[in-house]
């Protein structure tokens, strides 16, 4: 896409001198670790995060990578695509949100970018300024493809969209069809909790298991679902109890409320249950918290929690996010840009557990292996797991 003919100081302001690698955030300070900058520590701490990672999944998806850079049209860019990031909820402090951020950082070590990032209005509620921010990105800072961190942007990226066909834009965790210049990024959340729910099964000495949401809306209920089908699949003799901590559709309360998680946990701790599958976001810091004081076990979400109480975090149902984002943009930049929903699953590396670095001695060599069967057979396909609860 060419970018504007005519622009003003304050737009050239946001861009980079071409080959030159240029992150700033709304206010136009540099965030890149080669461009002044007074604060470069988001940018440093992407890399940390980054280059941790050497899984074989990792591999498979840097193999991807490449392959994607030598399609025809892969970098011969006459200058650099500019990127805006709008962060979620929790901004760069959520590690949702900074694991999408890390495969965009990734990228731009790698591809000719400039990068915009907002995350003034991560907690903001009210949809409007969702669509100013996206206005001002564009039309102030020029870029030509956006991505979007949460179902908080769905309405705001949709007029956006429309009003702006020759923009690109990604949602990251959301579904938003039907518009040819909006592409997805969605996970098989279903497929996560499937392998959470068999381990829990596996290891549970009660037979008392439980499942603790933020809010009992879709994205949550596949984690749910699957976890359920999962214990019953492996130990059918087992329970399952669920519970859902808030239904605050305009804060999101359930999700930022780490007192209630403990709460709701250390109650179910009390009934006997020994492990609990937390899919709330922040809220599942308590939840954490009361495995560990109650010397029980939590499974983290989304990223690896298992450091968070060393031992007491079975194991962590991980997102792959900073790998999707990386190939969303590396599409775009090869041209080869493609709209709809794209599932990230088990097969292809997008969603798995933790590497279980604390616990796997006492889970033992006999169950690790019964889940990697289990593993193999999500990937193949063998295994129906459902989306959502059956209802009563």
């Amino acid at each position: 896409m060419a970018r504007k003919g005519t622009e003003s100081a304050e737009t050239q302001s946001w861009q980079a001198r071409q080959g030159q690698r240029r992150i700033v955030d709304m206010s136009g300070k540099a965030l890149c670790a080669d461009c002044p900058s007074s604060n470069p520590l988001i940018y440093e701490k992407s890399l940390t995060t980054s280059k941790e990672s050497a899984s074989m999944q990792r591999l498979a998806v840097c193999f991807a990578f490449l392959l994607v850079l030598c399609l025809p049209g892969a970098g011969h860019a006459a200058e650099p695509l500019t990127v805006a990031f709008l962060a979620g909820a929790g901004g760069l402090k959520s590690p949702f949100n900074q694991l999408a951020y890390d495969g965009l950082m990734e990228a731009s070590e790698n591809l000719s970018l400039e990068v915009i990032v907002d995350t003034t209005l991560a907690d903001a509620n009210d949809p409007a300024l969702k669509r100013d921010a996206l206005k001002r990105v564009i039309e102030l800072g020029d870029a030509e493809y956006v991505i979007a961190s949460g179902s908080e942007w769905v309405e705001a990226v949709q007029q956006s969209a429309q009003k702006h066909p020759d923009v690109y834009y990604t949602l990251v965790n959301a579904r938003l069809e039907g518009l040819d210049n909006v592409s997805c990024i969605v996970f098989a959340d279903q497929e996560g909790g499937y392998l959470a729910g068999a381990l829990a099964a596996l290891t549970t000495r009660t037979g008392l298991v439980g499942f603790i949401g933020g809010m009992d809306i879709p994205e949550i209920e596949s984690f749910a679902a699957g976890y359920a089908a999962g214990v019953h699949d492996v130990g059918p003799r087992a329970s399952v109890y669920v519970e859902y901590i808030s239904d605050d559709e305009e804060t999101f309360a359930g999700f930022r409320s780490p007192e209630q998680g403990y709460t709701m946990a250390s109650r179910m701790y009390a009934k006997g249950v020994d492990v609990i599958f937390a899919a709330a976001g922040a809220s599942g810091e308590g939840v954490i918290r009361a495995a560990q004081e109650t010397g029980a076990w939590a499974i983290g979400v989304d990223y690896d929690q298992d450091h968070l109480a060393a031992g007491h975090v079975l194991t962590s149902v991980v997102k792959q996010v900073n790998n999707a984002v990386l190939l969303e943009v590396s599409s775009v930049v090869a041209g080869k840009f493609s709209p709809g929903v794209h599932v990230y699953g088990v097969k292809n590396g997008g969603v798995g557990l933790s590497p279980m670095t604390y616990t796997r001695d006492v889970i033992g060599k006999g169950v690790l292996e019964a889940l990697k069967e289990i593993e193999t057979k999500v990937a193949d396909g063998e295994v129906d797991i459902p989306k959502t609860l059956p209802r009563q």
